[in-house]
């Protein structure tokens, strides 16, 4: 039995909730006194194509992930044919199974959690979306996760919406963690999560810190036109900006973002861009100029792999590979 060293990954199609069932499972573990980190994939699409979102949980603070996972968590039969390689022999796939009919093509020598999801969803009469929410419940139920903590969890990170969005999420949760305790109670998952002592940690993203280093350092000046995956500093800002007294302005372009944040600087203030690779490119005569000038200027470059325009996006990953 392995207790507190997880490796967990879901997958599906994007729209369904991916990023918010990961969240959801690092955010209990950094909370539980434990760390975590969680890294995601998806492509440039609002909706379709495959998403997944890995976590890694262990006692000792980690600076990185593993190759293999222990739980998969596939919502459709796509995550289960990219994804299976890489869970190890003493893992498992967590499933739904109104989603997924055929298991043939399904490895012989993993555990298998069959879950019909979208018919828990429809029991506490909520949104398909919700399908995540019951996979993240029967995770917490196979690692013997208290279900309290998940409760807690899930409160804490839908908190800002209404009541009733809370709710169905708890509802849906609770559905999946009683599936998997009623239906598989014997033999138990060699892998546990068990609650430490809280350390005070917080969850955060990358942008998240980036942008919160920025703001302790003094930035008064946020120009930039949105491009993933950068436009997260721009809506830290903008969320901000009266707390920290902080201008931001949304350009039409990433050359007009650079020329206003070299202006801003050479009025007094501490000013800063982002935008990335493609959006860079438009950026190096401005970048040039501020040298020129010497006017300093920030600019987050926030890189995508490969060659990152529309669609070489998706397959020059390759190149990273």
């Amino acid at each position: 039995m392995k207790i507190n060293d997880l490796t967990w990954r879901v997958g599906g199609e994007a729209g369904f909730g991916i990023l918010s069932a990961g969240t959801l499972i690092a955010t209990a573990a950094v909370r539980s006194g434990l760390h975590a980190f969680a890294n995601s994939e998806y492509p440039s699409l609002i909706r379709g194509g495959h998403n997944f979102l890995h976590v890694r949980i262990n006692e000792k603070p980690l600076t990185s992930h593993r190759k293999y996972i222990n739980i998969l968590v596939a919502l459709n039969d796509e995550t289960v044919r990219l994804h299976q390689q890489f869970v190890t022999p003493d893992g498992c796939i967590l499933y739904d199974s109104n989603a997924i009919a055929n298991t043939d093509y399904f490895r012989k020598d993993v555990r298998l959690y069959a879950v019909p999801m979208l018919d828990l969803v429809k029991k506490v009469q909520g949104n398909e979306i919700a399908r995540n929410m019951v996979g993240a419940g029967a995770s917490f139920a196979i690692t013997g996760f208290g279900l309290d903590i998940l409760m807690d969890s899930i409160k804490a990170q839908f908190g800002g919406k209404s009541g009733k969005v809370v709710e169905i999420n708890q509802k849906a949760a609770e559905e999946g963690y009683n599936y998997i305790a009623d239906k598989y109670p014997e033999p138990a998952f060699g892998y546990r999560l068990e609650k430490r002592k809280p350390n005070g940690h917080i969850l955060l993203t990358a942008i998240d810190s980036f942008s919160i280093g920025a703001v302790k350092a003094g930035c008064k000046f946020y120009a930039a036109y949105p491009m993933t995956p950068a436009t997260g500093i721009l809506n830290f800002m903008a969320e901000h900006d009266q707390e920290y007294n902080i201008v931001v302005k949304q350009t039409e372009d990433e050359i007009a973002a650079i020329l206003l944040t070299i202006g801003a600087s050479f009025a007094g203030a501490r000013a800063m861009t982002g935008t990335s690779g493609g959006g860079f490119d438009l950026m190096v005569e401005g970048l040039s100029l501020s040298g020129m000038l010497e006017v300093p200027i920030v600019v987050a470059e926030v890189q995508r792999p490969g060659r990152a325009q529309a669609c070489p996006h998706a397959p020059s990953r390759a190149i990273c590979r």
